[in-house]
This record gives C-alpha cells, sequence and structure tokens, in this order.
C-alpha cells in the first residue's frame, strides 16, 4: 500500500528530487537556529497536508482504529500533531548526530531503562527491535554510544539527497549502515555482525520487501516482515524491543524497554519466528496507545491488501 500512495510520474520525481535537493542543504543551516527551523519545519508539514490530502486523510484514518470512539475532528488534530513529531524527527536527528556522548546522555530522561537492555544482552550480539516510531535515530544513535558496534537495518530512501544526509548525519554518531533488498543476500551482513557479537537496530513495523506474513495488529489482520525474527534465531541471538520516544515533561526523551522476546518455543523454524512476531506486536501495540502521534504511518496501514494467505494469530 505504501508503494501506491507513492506511485508519481517521471516529471513528479524530478520535481520532488529538486524540492529535495534545494532545501536539504537550507534545512541543516536552519537546524542551528531552534526558534526558526520548527516553525519552518511544522510549515512545510502542513503544506504537505494540503498538497497531498490523501496522506493526511490516511494518518487520521488509522487512528479510528487505534483510538476508536473519538469524534472526526479529533482525529484530524491528532494527525497534524504526528505531522508536527515527524518534523522534530528530523531536526532532532540532525541536531543531535553531532553532539558528543555526555551531551546526547543529558537528553534522556531515564538512564535505568538503557541499562535494562544492555543487562539483558551481556556480550553477545542481539537485535534491537523497533519501529516507526518516536526518534528510532536518535536511539541509534544513542546505543551506538557504549563502544560496542552498532549497524542500522535500512531501506534505501527513493530520494537521493535524503538518503546522503542521513547516511552522513549516522557517520557522524558512529553507526554502521546495513542497507537491505529483496535479494536473498542482503541479510548475510546482519549475521555476521550478529556472530561478531555486535548490535543490530531495526525496525520490525512495515513489509517493505511483501515477503511477510499477516499478523494481528489493533485487532486487524496487517502484512509485518518475519525476517528480523528469522535471523535471531539463525544467530541464537536475543530480540528487544525497545523505542525511543519525545516525553513532553519534561521535553526529554524517554527510552522504552521490554523483556527479551520469548525464544524457548519448540517446533517449526516459521512457527517460532511467528511467535517472536506475536511478542513483538503486543509490545507494539502497548507503545502506540501510549504516544499513538508518534507512531509514523502514513498510509492506510490497516487497508494493506494481503499478498500472501500466509496467517498468523496472535499467541
Amino acid at each position: 500500500m505504501q508503494d501506491k500512495m507513492a506511485v508519481a510520474g517521471p516529471r513528479l520525481l524530478a520535481f520532488y528530487q529538486k524540492f529535495f535537493d534545494f532545501w536539504f542543504p537550507i534545512f541543516l543551516v536552519l537546524v542551528r537556529v531552534p526558534w526558526l527551523i520548527d516553525p519552518v519545519a511544522r510549515f512545510f508539514m502542513r503544506l504537505f497536508a494540503l498538497v497531498k490530502p490523501r496522506y493526511f486523510d490516511a494518518i487520521a484514518g488509522n487512528y479510528e482504529i487505534i483510538v476508536p470512539g473519538r469524534k472526526k475532528k479529533e482525529y484530524r488534530a491528532m494527525a497534524k500533531r504526528m505531522m508536527d513529531y515527524h518534523s522534530r524527527y528530523w531536526i532532532e536527528f540532525f541536531r543531535y548526530a553531532k553532539l558528543a556522548p555526555e551531551e546526547i546522555w543529558d537528553h534522556i530522561v531515564n538512564h535505568d531503562a538503557y541499562y535494562r537492555v544492555f543487562e539483558q544482552i551481556g556480550k553477545q550480539g542481539a537485535i534491537l527491535i523497533t519501529g516507526h516510531m518516536g526518534n528510532w535515530e536518535l536511539g541509534g544513535l544513542f546505543v551506538s554510544q557504549i563502544g560496542r558496534p552498532t549497524n542500522i537495518v535500512y531501506v534505501r530512501d527513493r530520494f537521493n539527497i535524503v538518503e546522503h544526509y542521513r547516511s552522513k548525519f549516522r557517520g557522524f554518531g558512529r553507526v554502521n549502515e546495513v542497507p537491505v533488498d529483496r535479494s536473498l543476500f542482503s541479510a548475510l551482513p546482519v549475521l555476521r555482525a550478529l556472530e561478531e557479537g555486535e548490535l543490530i537496530a531495526l525496525q520490525g513495523d512495515r513489509d517493505f520487501n511483501d515477503r511477510g506474513i499477516t499478523a494481528e495488529f489493533f485487532g486487524r489482520q496487517c502484512p509485518f516482515p518475519l525476517g528480523p525474527y528469522q535471523l535471531a534465531l539463525s544467530a541464537r541471538a536475543p530480540v528487544i524491543p525497545v523505542f525511543f520516544v519525545f516525553d513532553k515533561q519534561p521535553g526529554k526523551y524517554r527510552i522504552i524497554t521490554y523483556p527479551a522476546l520469548d525464544v524457548t518455543r519448540t517446533g517449526p523454524r516459521e512457527q517460532r519466528a511467528r511467535h517472536l512476531l506475536n511478542q513483538y506486536l503486543r509490545c507494539l501495540e502497548d507503545v502506540v496507545k501510549q504516544y499513538p502521534e508518534q507512531w509514523y504511518s502514513f498510509y492506510p496501514f490497516f487497508e494493506q491488501e494481503v499478498t500472501k494467505p500466509t496467517h498468523s494469530q496472535a499467541s
């Protein structure tokens, strides 16, 4: 569904590319002026909603499923706030990427959660699984400060300028990149990193390559990737759900962690992977309920076409 929403002709794609080519360097300069960049970023997000109302309608429609029983105007207000949070995501990723480790630490409200994550890991490789939630890029920067090699698994952006700057700022934070695609071999670097005791940070809430399975999420059947859990089983690595969200009071980021997913279930490999997926989705539901406006989905998430008959019941 996200691919269909993003379909554009060659002329429109060329326009978008020129738009980003022009504005991204300016944006990076404005990031140094907080009182100016915040309203500018919000303006462009609101302008985007006016130019592309179907995306705004999709966001509001998702909230009808996540927090049912409210009025239409409340869902639209939530959609506007979500777009504001998304603009904050970009601003603070660029702003924080150049900070020293101790400065990043000052922007975290609950340091104890940080230690809980690494108490579960020890010295072995591990998968830190998150979603398009809060500011996952900042989470990667923060985790990388412990001195353990940290790798972010990602799908390349279709706009080169966006990917260029995102990659550049990940480098400032000493975060390694592992791009993945539809190729079966793209997962090999991830396996090697896990076997060498490195950390893998990835998102588990989007099925980008249409190879996932359907599973229950907020009472609806939606497609999700199974790959992260198959990788974990292959590498015998723990999977820990971790989210990095903005807390208005006191205006800092909060780390939300959950216990490592239970890998003790026996049975066929795919069944065990499904069990891990369902555990992750319960964690994702929990954090989305707490911070619904910080879950970024710009398409009708609950109206996706199911391309495979594979089905996974909640467990």
